[in-house]
């Protein structure tokens, strides 16, 4: 499961949206001390923000409400995740929905995978016509 997480992290193509924006975003190593303000200053639910790429992190926070809630030293990816997921209980907050709520379906497969919490059951009715 963590070895899939580098295809979820993936550098976002021009035209696409990811699901990881909702709860990690990445500034570039050569940004600006100002972007990465802006990006923890613009963020109203729990999420990460990190600086450089993912194989060499510079700074990963977590950061909620337009501020910085944590400063993981040294940057720890597993760290970072099981403690975002902890700060939705934490704070009694819900996990954001996103498009047709594929956005909240990768908070559901991340609490599964690294905290074992069981999967909701959803029902579904089909309707044929």
């Amino acid at each position: 499961m963590m070895a899939s997480l580098p295809f979820l992290f993936a550098e976002k193509r021009k035209g696409t949206q990811t699901s990881s924006q909702s709860f990690w975003i990445r500034a570039k190593s050569d940004d600006s001390d100002q972007v990465v303000e802006d990006l923890i200053t613009s963020s109203t639910f729990p999420r990460l923000v990190s600086t450089g790429d993912l194989q060499s992190l510079n700074e990963l926070f977590l950061a909620s409400e337009g501020m910085v809630v944590c400063k993981f030293r040294p940057p720890s990816i597993l760290t970072a995740v099981v403690t975002l997921l902890g700060s939705f209980y934490c704070f009694n907050m819900e996990f954001p929905k996103g498009n047709a709520g594929s956005e909240k379906n990768v908070f559901l497969l991340l609490e599964h995978s690294c905290l074992g919490l069981p999967v909701p059951h959803f029902h579904f009715q089909w309707n044929m016509f």
